[in-house]
């Protein structure tokens, strides 16, 4: 798991998150 980014909801934009951490998030 990594804290080191920002956990944000889907309705909020990806962009300074990496597409492999927002595999991770779902």
């Amino acid at each position: 798991k990594q804290s080191r980014y920002p956990v944000r909801r889907r309705s909020e934009p990806s962009e300074k998150i990496d597409p492999r951490v927002v595999e991770v998030l779902r």
